[in-house]
């Protein structure tokens, strides 16, 4: 059995252990530009799980769910034991994570999962790293599927995973495990006896150990069994009692002398998401062992007791392997965890008021309750908007600290070199939206106070210095965007509204859009009855104020809110607007816009009251974001990560595929920037990982 050595390895869920280096596989990026051929990825960029965006000449300005900005590593990282900065690996891995790994013995890695390619070279989730994180090139298995579970044994590689079989509606997935030549990747003649696919929701071989000549296997809701690692003969077979449809089985195991400990989600004998069975014919063993609650991922044991990891509850669960009674022990929303000696290694996050740290942790084991201690740079809370000027970039969102020191929901940073500023007033809850004017920053959220002081909503901090907080003091909650112009700050959303010093028993009244004063205590200027549903865009054109959602309305900058200049209902929602000279695109999830036909994406024309264009390319729902790129309009939808549209509205060949959804598009010198929640974003072999690509 390999036995933990030099390295504690993360690897999206999987945390295999050893001692003098952490390895994670976090998110990375690349990118890929509008035009008629598929893209390649380009490296040296930065990473920030990004959701908006902006450009203001030459520099792009980005916000989203991240509390750092760091260089762009791949899908695995090196953190030392005891902490400190993470160290890159040197062949990038990208075009999907990494889900297993196991050191090599020589300071080198081997490494599963769902990725691509590895330092450029095409790798389909199965590769070898060298000590110094460069690419093995000798090790070339083939394409074996999606790999979950790895083990090495001597020369011997054991690999386990899924693929896919079969097409169409007949189309399947079937177990992996096969036995590689450590060396070159090729085949070995051992043969495994897979178990039958008997379950509704076949996994494929979620998790492997060795140990004295024999391969143990986790096959998911479809059982476990034990094999001779000399020729794959199956030594015994256990399956689990269906209980639910979603019952995921066996997901995790370990070792305990002569016992395999199971973690899962199941019920078998009595026992619940957890189990201990003998090593010599798979039957139960010791006391029934029970744990409630979400799926067991991870197992550590130490010194007669195991500790498991169940993501989405709190606390490592702590259990008796004598009495089989458990606790919970530590606070920490685990997500999988590696035990040394007695230093227990966790994946997870902790809260604090709601708002979620995540960390590596190292901890001694057997204390009532551990003090964490963080072995990686923390990642804490979300950007939501952002608002450069000047030199300055400002950020608001809903997070506990940035750039390593306290900040609360507000930060700014230096646009030129990322260091984080003295600029530092705080509110109680998110801010959900900026907008500048000058050396003021307006702010919109969900507080109830700012820098201490009481604020309903609505606020205006100075941009420089430490943002001391100015007289401007509306009282409108439940804002989403704001647009600044004129004089004038304007705010849409779902908004509820009521005189600075109402008479006892007045109601707040809810608008969807209002004009405040910029300057002075920001007196309520109107609110207008043409916006009767919630504004979820806002956007300014020369002097006309557009409003977006189930319709998009225009109005004269400096009017009363009551009349408006035109507007274009939509038979469902528009989530973006874009302008490009005179044309006004929008985005969003609709079928008919002024009764004509319009799948998605509609364009208007600004100059002639917001005529209805005959640009009707046929989008899949729901379009998330969009921008006007040379002559086409590239976007982003629910179903294409990726795509583009003509100017005369024919949809374009070309679209890039990836996992999750692109929030922001945005047209730089020489291509694009885009950022959404996607785990990989690209062709074949030259994804970019994470949340934010540079497609050149």
């Amino acid at each position: 059995m390999f036995r933990l050595g030099a390295v504690v390895l993360l690897a999206v869920g999987i945390l295999a252990a050893a001692l003098t280096r952490v390895v994670l596989a976090p998110a990375s990026l690349a990118g890929r530009a509008a035009g008629s051929v598929l893209p390649t990825t380009v490296s040296g960029r930065y990473v920030v799980g990004a959701n908006a965006m902006v450009r203001v000449g030459g520099t792009v300005y980005v916000g989203g769910d991240f509390s750092m900005v760091a260089n762009r590593t791949g899908s695995a990282i090196v953190v030392p034991e005891a902490g400190g900065a993470p160290e890159p690996v040197a062949a990038e891995v990208a075009g999907g994570s990494v889900e297993a790994a196991v050191a090599d013995g020589n300071g080198g890695w081997y490494i599963g999962g769902s990725f691509t390619s590895v330092g450029g070279v095409l790798r389909a989730g199965l590769a070898h790293l060298r000590p110094d994180g460069s690419l093995d090139s000798a090790f070339a298995p083939a394409d074996l599927g999606q790999i979950h579970a790895l083990v090495l044994v001597g020369g011997v590689l054991d690999v386990g995973g899924v693929h896919r079989v079969g097409s169409g509606p007949t189309s399947g997935v079937a177990p992996v495990l096969v036995a590689l030549d450590a060396a070159t990747g090729a085949a070995r003649p051992t043969t495994y006896e897979l178990l039958p696919v008997t379950s509704d929701n076949p996994t494929g071989v979620l998790a492997l150990v060795a140990s004295g000549g024999r391969l143990y296997v986790g096959f998911g809701p479809d059982g476990v069994a034990a094999y001779h690692a000399a020729g794959g003969a199956p030594i015994w077979k256990r399956t689990f009692t269906p209980v639910v449809a979603e019952a995921e089985g066996a997901g995790a195991l370990v070792l305990d002398s002569a016992r395999l400990l199971v973690g899962g989600k199941f019920q078998d004998a009595g026992n619940k998401n957890i189990e201990a069975l003998d090593v010599t014919d798979g039957t139960p063993t010791g006391p029934q062992l029970s744990v409630p609650a979400t799926t067991v991922t991870a197992i550590a044991v130490v010194g007669g007791s195991a500790y498991l990891a169940r993501p989405g509850a709190a606390g490592v669960a702590l259990v008796d392997l004598v009495t089989g009674a458990w606790r919970i022990w530590g606070a920490i929303y685990p997500t999988t965890l590696a035990a040394d000696g007695t230093t227990l290694y966790v994946a997870g996050r902790t809260a604090t008021d709601l708002r979620y740290t995540q960390h590596v942790y190292a901890t001694q084991t057997g204390t009532a309750q551990p003090a964490l201690r963080p072995v990686s740079p923390p990642l804490s809370g979300g950007a939501i908007t952002l608002a450069p000027q000047g030199g300055h970039l400002f950020i608001g969102g809903a997070f506990i600290g940035a750039g390593g020191a306290a900040r609360s929901n507000l930060a700014a940073f230096n646009i030129r070199t990322g260091a984080l500023l003295t600029w530092h007033p705080s509110t109680d809850q998110m801010v959900s939206a900026l907008a500048v004017a000058g050396h003021t920053i307006y702010l919109a959220g969900q507080f109830t106070h700012v820098s201490g002081v009481p604020r309903n909503g609505l606020a205006a901090v100075a941009a420089d210095g430490t943002g001391h907080l100015l007289p401007w003091h509306p009282s409108a909650p439940g804002v989403d965007a704001l647009a600044v112009s004129h004089g004038r700050v304007f705010a849409g959303g779902s908004i509820f509204l009521r005189p600075k010093q109402p008479k006892p028993g007045t109601p707040w009244r809810q608008e969807h859009l209002a004009a405040f004063s910029a300057g002075g205590a920001g007196s309520l200027l109107w609110y207008s009855p043409e916006a009767t549903w919630n504004v979820s865009a806002l956007a300014v054109w020369h002097d006309t104020l557009l409003a977006a959602g189930p319709s998009v309305i225009a109005l004269p900058i400096g009017g009363n809110g009551r009349h408006d200049l035109w507007h274009q209902s939509t038979n469902d929602s528009i989530f973006v607007l874009a302008t490009r000279g005179t044309i006004l695109y929008a985005g969003g999830r609709f079928s008919r816009i002024g009764g004509q036909p319009r799948n998605n994406l509609a364009a208007f024309a600004l100059d002639r009251g917001g005529a209805l264009l005959a640009f009707a390319p046929a989008l899949p729902p729901t379009v998330e974001a969009l921008a006007p790129v040379g002559a086409d309009v590239v976007y982003s939808s629910t179903a294409h990560a990726l795509g583009a549209v003509s100017e005369n509205g024919k949809v374009e060949p070309w679209h890039i595929d990836g996992h999750g959804w692109v929030n922001a598009i945005l047209p730089v010198p020489g291509g694009l920037v885009v950022a959404g929640v996607f785990s990989w974003l690209g062709p074949a072999g030259h994804q970019a990982a994470g949340g934010i690509a540079w497609l050149p």
